[in-house]
């Protein structure tokens, strides 16, 4: 059986690769999710703990345990001092691909724009693509003399005149992600610029 064109037409993921040459060298495996050493036994034990609870054998609420979502709720209200409802505003999902291609699928219509700050993970372009939305790259700017010394992630800088000039009435969102890979800055870089 062929994949259908959408499947066809996207890239190969570096992820994949280097997953791959991971398992052909046996190296430490720095891809994503494979330390090369066990969990604390305090997890472990929890893990084996919580298997033994016969409510955890079954399945939850598609949008996430009721306990769980009130918990966050309460949490990142607190931490955005507002409000929070668990039932509305909260998704849990099995990981962040899932979480983004659920964003990128309910929130973007044919045609809409996404800005992504560059760099960025190699699945939010066919991720917007999927949702039949149209990538935009504004990239974070390294200092001038990057070539010529160590860089700290701080130094890296978001143009925002260069932002500004990719809006439009077809702009949907702004893909931004931190910690950034590969520079790892850890920002508020569009905190108190964007409503």
């Amino acid at each position: 059986m062929s994949g259908s064109e959408l499947v066809k037409s996207q890239s190969e993921s570096p992820w994949v690769e280097y997953g791959d040459l991971g398992i052909n060298y046996d190296p430490v495996n720095l891809c994503k999710g494979f330390p090369d050493f066990p969990p604390p036994n305090f997890v472990v034990e929890a893990l084996i703990s919580a298997s033994k609870n016969p409510a955890a054998h079954q399945y939850t609420r598609q949008y996430g345990n009721p306990r769980l979502v009130k918990i966050l709720s309460k949490m990142y209200g607190q931490l955005i001092g507002r409000p929070i409802d668990p039932f509305k505003e909260i998704l849990i999902t099995i990981g962040a691909y899932e979480a983004l291609l659920s964003a990128f699928l309910g929130l973007i219509n044919p045609g809409d724009e996404v800005i992504i700050i560059q760099p960025f993970y190699d699945c939010y372009p066919p991720m917007v693509e999927m949702a039949k939305g149209i990538p935009v790259y504004v990239s974070l700017k390294p200092p001038a003399d990057y070539e010529h010394r160590p860089v700290s992630s701080a130094e890296w800088k978001l143009d925002f005149q260069e932002l500004a000039s990719k809006f439009n009435e077809r702009t949907k969102m702004i893909v931004v992600t931190t910690p950034n890979n590969p520079t790892g800055k850890v920002s508020g870089l569009l905190k108190g610029r964007i409503a």
